[in-house]
């Protein structure tokens, strides 16, 4: 009876060090795979702060790797040594039974102790990977406006483009730019500026809804990803871009009619995005070269202002 209770043990005791181990060891291979798929991708232009942030990752990255291989090893030497001490046991006269008893009572105590240090391992490896999940949010968001930055829209569009490629839905990307910008941040201070980058930011949020992807595109310039065909996705921002035209941003003592240009472009029979992100330009190039405050849109042959006569 002893025997088969050591072992029914054994193997609980086994199977709860196993599957701590293996559920180390999985976090930490994912949240591996995670950052290196945000490393694979190239940002637009180097960041010092990011690369700081990187290097910090991969230290995080190499502990976890290292804990893990420990863990496994301390519950394989575990399993080995209450296996070898069941198959002792069963064979053993009662002379022996009291040293056995005090053996199995000394394997115990040590897996408790090993019990009680996974815990804290796995207390400090959550910490450890709430920290790497905010430093890859940070790695993708502008810290101003709380959009997406350059890197992140740059991975979505090339996501939906291949989608789009395959057979999805339509793929619209709106490329707009605050109309004399430069002047607000002249007249008014960098301050002001900030504030009117943050309020068109919020706008163009809740304007769009969640489902369209906005970012910070660069400066003043925010880029947007539609999953509409060309002509909706032209009337919808036109339709924002008149609501933040007549919005009045009121800003450290200063009231500010802030506008801006839209240029619009849809995926066709491209091979690669490239050719999208250039229609949108070649058309936000247009509105501005109209008179600022316009949208337009490259229909893959002209580019041509929402609302006119066709």
């Amino acid at each position: 009876m002893l025997c088969l209770a050591l072992s029914s043990t054994q193997w609980f005791v086994v199977a709860l060090v196993s599957l701590s181990a293996i559920a180390v060891s999985l976090k930490w291979l994912f949240v591996k795979q995670l950052w290196q798929d945000q490393v694979r991708r190239r940002s637009p232009q180097p960041d010092p702060v990011q690369s700081a942030r990187e290097q910090h990752i991969a230290e995080l990255l190499r502990s976890w790797g290292e804990q893990s291989q420990g863990f496994c090893q301390q519950a394989t030497a575990l399993s080995r040594s209450l296996g070898e001490l069941t198959e002792r046991f069963a064979g053993a006269d009662s002379a022996a039974t009291s040293e056995m008893v005090q053996q199995v009572k000394e394997k115990f105590q040590l897996t408790e102790e090993k019990l009680l240090g996974l815990i804290a391992a796995e207390t400090d490896l959550n910490r450890q990977r709430q920290q790497i999940e905010s430093y890859l949010a940070e790695a993708r968001t502008d810290p101003l406006t709380g959009l997406l930055n350059r890197r992140a829209f740059d991975e979505h569009l090339e996501r939906r483009f291949a989608a789009h490629a395959r057979g999805g839905s339509p793929l619209t990307v709106a490329l707009i730019d605050i109309d004399h910008f430069k002047s607000v941040n002249d007249s008014f201070g960098h301050p002001i500026g900030d504030d009117v980058l943050a309020t068109v930011a919020r706008a163009l949020e809740e304007r769009l809804g969640d489902d369209v992807i906005v970012a910070r595109y660069g400066g003043e310039e925010f880029a947007v990803l539609l999953d509409q065909p060309l002509m909706l996705a032209a009337r919808h921002l036109d339709d924002v871009r008149e609501h933040v035209s007549g919005m009045p941003i009121e800003s450290h003592g200063q009231r500010l009619q802030v506008r801006f240009s839209i240029g619009l472009g849809e995926a066709e029979d491209d091979r690669t995005s490239g050719p999208v992100i250039r229609r949108a330009d070649e058309a936000l190039y247009l509105a501005k070269d109209l008179g600022r405050n316009r949208t337009c849109y490259h229909d893959g042959r002209d580019v041509k202002l929402v609302g006119a006569a066709a």
